[in-house]
């Protein structure tokens, strides 16, 4: 699957088709050459088959660009998500091409996401008469 332009990246936020990107996946200590998906209001990482991470897009709490150590110990940008619930917080470290796009591609999916929970379609809604 070719790597999506931003052009196509936005059509299918519309339409609701999954998409990814390749990158690295910090797992514990070491880093892991695979592919980020985002689909149906889940956000993983996977390795071929093998789904390293999988997150659900509502329990993502916080997206950022940090700059941190890499292979090598080169610096790069990287997006930290962290998601779970109250009592344990986790991070996850993902190194890929355009961080800022693509943090931008996960919070307009999650924005999308509440949006549709509460049935906010772009329309105006009547309140209900009450005669």
């Amino acid at each position: 699957m070719p790597v999506p332009t931003s052009r196509t990246l936005h059509s299918q936020i519309r339409k609701n088709k999954p998409y990814m990107t390749q990158g690295t996946f910090q797992f514990q200590s070491s880093w892991k050459l695979g592919h980020l998906f985002i689909e149906r209001g889940r956000l993983f990482f996977a390795i071929g088959q093998k789904r390293m991470l999988e997150i659900r897009l509502e329990n993502i709490s916080k997206i950022q660009i940090v700059k941190r150590k890499w292979l090598f110990g080169v610096s790069i940008r990287q997006l930290r998500i962290c998601y779970g619930n109250s009592k344990e917080d986790k991070q996850a470290y993902i190194a890929l091409a355009e961080p800022k796009k693509w943090q931008g591609i996960i919070e307009k999916n999650m924005t999308r996401m509440i949006l549709e929970r509460w049935g906010c379609n772009g329309t105006q809604s009547k309140p209900p008469s009450y005669t």
